[in-house]
Order: C-alpha cells, then sequence, then structure tokens
C-alpha cells in the first residue's frame, strides 16, 4: 500500500486538484538544493501554467487515457467498441476531492477507474410488470 505516494520531480503541476507534494532530493543524507526551472513555463521560471493555450474538451475512457475531444474521435471510439450511439448518455459530473481520490483508488486496483470510481454501474431502470 502507498503511503502519502510523492510526485516525482518536475512533474508538478501550478493548479493541484489532489494536495500532493513533489519529492525532494537527498544527497549523502542531506536535502540538496538546486534550482528548478519548469519546462512549461514560457518565460523560463519555475511555475508553468499548463500546455492548453484555450479552453479546450477532452475525452477520458473508462481506462483514463486522455484524447481532445472531437465528434469524429468520439464515434470512432464507440464503434471500436460495437456500442451503438442510440446507448450513449451523456452524464454531467462536478470531480471534487472526494471523487478523484476514489477515481484514483479505482484505477489501482482495476481497469474500469471511471465506473468503479465514481460509481456508474449500468443502472437499468426498473421494469413495472
Amino acid at each position: 500500500m502507498l503511503l502519502d505516494p510523492p510526485l516525482a520531480l518536475k512533474f508538478k503541476c501550478y493548479n493541484q486538484i489532489l494536495p500532493i507534494h513533489e519529492e525532494q532530493k537527498l544527497a549523502n543524507g542531506t536535502l540538496a538544493y538546486y534550482n528548478i526551472l519548469d519546462p512549461k513555463s514560457p518565460l523560463g521560471g519555475n511555475i508553468g501554467r499548463g500546455f492548453a493555450k484555450e479552453p479546450s474538451m477532452y475525452m477520458v475512457t473508462d481506462d483514463l487515457t486522455v484524447t481532445a475531444f472531437s465528434s469524429i474521435s468520439a464515434i470512432s471510439y464507440l464503434n471500436r467498441l460495437n456500442i451503438p450511439l442510440t446507448e450513449v448518455e451523456e452524464i454531467v459530473l462536478s470531480i471534487g476531492m472526494k471523487e478523484a481520490l476514489s477515481i484514483l483508488k479505482a484505477s489501482l486496483t482495476s481497469s474500469s477507474a471511471l465506473i468503479n470510481g465514481l460509481n456508474l454501474k449500468d443502472k437499468k431502470p426498473k421494469q413495472e410488470c
């Protein structure tokens, strides 16, 4: 079990959704201080603002693969999985700390991280007889 897993060096984002600290490098048992430049920073500073230059939409699959969203790529993905468009349902979610930690936990134990982490099991409406 991982307890308090740190982020690898140079992977710290400016806007963290989870309270994850960046790992410090130890040299001979003492903390080594050095200046880290963020490769994403346009001014060569140590705080980057990310990769997206404008608001964008992304598609996240159940195995946590993230791709730029377009209707063509979404339809292509559904065709590869043999899912008819009539079976697709849009769900709007707000991901907070609780949901992010649940997805993280599910990603360590399952290949269906979004479904299991957000409890999105196939919920069929009850049929009345």
